[in-house]
């Protein structure tokens, strides 16, 4: 790996990537963050704390949440993408995947952890096939539905390097079993993965609606990332004039980029839920196949094009972002982090460090649960994912609240807060989670305590501190 293109995809990795320094942590994120802090002072996955991801995700969110969230995610996201972009063999492949992942609209771990994965595990699997399968094994453990990637390395395998891909991979998975067992929670995390397997059942929505949320999503990131559609219709229309420049080498990686782009695609589709960082890796293959097209181009033309390409990323990007980040580090009151900020501050300052506290939030508000590190009545310390994935887990956090209420909580709109009334509930019995919102009675009786028993104490924007009034 020559040292200066691996310092130039990081430089530019690092002028591209703010996101985690201005926007909301994304609540999906937020959640791990919580749970690997907890992990590293003690806590059990899947015993003291659930949540239906591998421990892949738990531990690389321990490093993330060491000292400062933003700043490591930041960090880590640019530096593994850089990292992925210099293993791929054209440097046209590295450029254009940096400034794809760029322009995903948010950081999410599919974004940050996962395309790096799967890049690496494409990029090495001709030159270390070992490797390459450890980071297909971790890149499955981040998103399982991500094994259908692995159908996108046949074109190029041979007997012997499959065997050593399958050795890295293997390794992977019995270091995680050996750790399972070892750290107590293995009956957990079979638990939690059959949880998962239900989960993905294709069946949970129509065809029909499959199809209209793809058409959604893939809309939407073409609106929200211009950059990326209009440089792949550029470097395909290179291809089809220049394909007579194509050699051997070239017509198989348009074949991998080609199968790695349909599996990734296939992969969207599990538990029908199509949600938007479902389709962030898409832009690993994008980025294979769009080079492919543009190394027909002469050396001069070539260096032209990608100079544009980068600079293009970069005005778009500064332009979007860097005001956002000066209204972040200025704590602008119109900025969507500041009352988040402001709120952890508040509690911080007011609430001892071991008086119990339920947080009952979610979106933006998530960031709480690891801003403001409390004891939880109750071992299920985050419920909103919960009355989606695990009904009756969800029943039992709401059970332990009503057995050991605190005299602080903190909500939004997405549980009980103040603006949660039974109608809005029966609007949402048909979204995330809804079922569980409107059919627990656990949760029907916490409601009415909650109302009965608390007052609010201060609220900002969407968000009530309540106080018990009464013991």
């Amino acid at each position: 790996m020559p040292a200066a293109r691996f310092a130039g995809l990081l430089l530019f990795a690092l002028a591209t990537h703010t996101h985690a320094l201005h926007q909301s942590m994304q609540c999906d994120l937020s959640l791990f963050t919580r749970y690997g802090q907890d992990w590293a002072d003690g806590a059990v996955p899947y015993v003291d704390r659930y949540e239906p991801k591998t421990p892949v995700v738990f531990w690389a969110f321990r490093g993330v949440g060491w000292r400062n969230p933003p700043v490591a995610l930041y960090l880590a996201t640019a530096g593994l993408i850089a990292l992925a972009a210099s293993q791929l063999r054209r440097p046209a492949a590295g450029f254009l995947l940096v400034g794809f992942s760029a322009s995903l609209p948010y950081v999410h771990m599919y974004g940050a952890i996962l395309i790096p994965l799967l890049t690496l595990a494409v990029a090495w699997a001709g030159r270390w096939p070992g490797a390459a399968g450890a980071a297909f094994a971790l890149a499955i453990g981040i998103f399982p539905p991500a094994g259908l990637c692995g159908l996108a390395l046949l074109p190029a395998a041979t007997w012997r390097p499959a065997g050593r891909f399958l050795l890295g991979a293997s390794v992977v998975a019995v270091l995680l079993a050996t750790h399972a067992a070892v750290g107590g929670y293995w009956a957990g995390f079979l638990d939690a993965m059959e949880a998962n397997r239900r989960y993905a059942a294709l069946n949970r929505v129509t065809v029909a609606e499959h199809v209209r949320r793809w058409w959604q999503e893939v809309r939407t990131l073409a609106v929200v990332a211009p950059l990326v559609p209009a440089s792949v219709a550029l470097a395909l229309s290179v291809l089809v004039v220049r394909r007579r420049h194509l050699t051997a080498e070239h017509r198989t990686w348009l074949l991998v980029g080609t199968l790695w782009l349909l599996t990734t695609q296939a992969a969207t589709f599990a538990g029908g839920r199509h949600f938007t960082h479902y389709y962030f890796p898409l832009v690993g293959p994008l980025a294979v196949l769009s080079a492919g097209g543009l190394v027909t181009l002469s050396g001069r033309a070539l260096r032209l094009t990608l100079a544009a390409f980068v600079v293009a990323t970069l005005a778009i990007n500064w332009s979007h972002h860097l005001p956002d980040l000066l209204a972040a580090r200025r704590l602008d009151p119109a900025h969507e982090r500041t009352p988040v900020v402001v709120a952890a501050a508040y509690l911080n300052a007011t609430l001892p460090p071991g008086e119990p506290v339920l947080v009952a939030t979610w979106d933006r508000w998530a960031e709480l649960y690891w801003r403001v590190r409390r004891p939880s009545p109750s071992r299920q310390v985050v419920p909103f994912n919960l009355a989606e994935t695990r009904s009756e887990l969800f029943a039992e956090w709401a059970d332990d609240v009503l057995a050991h209420p605190p005299d602080w909580i903190v909500t939004d709109d997405s549980t009980f807060g103040p603006g949660v009334s039974d109608e809005v509930l029966a609007r949402r019995a048909g979204g995330f989670g809804g079922p569980a919102l409107v059919g627990t009675p656990a949760f029907d009786q916490l409601r009415a305590f909650v109302r009965r028993e608390y007052t609010v104490h201060v609220t900002a924007a969407d968000l009530a501190i309540l106080r018990r009034s009464r013991p």
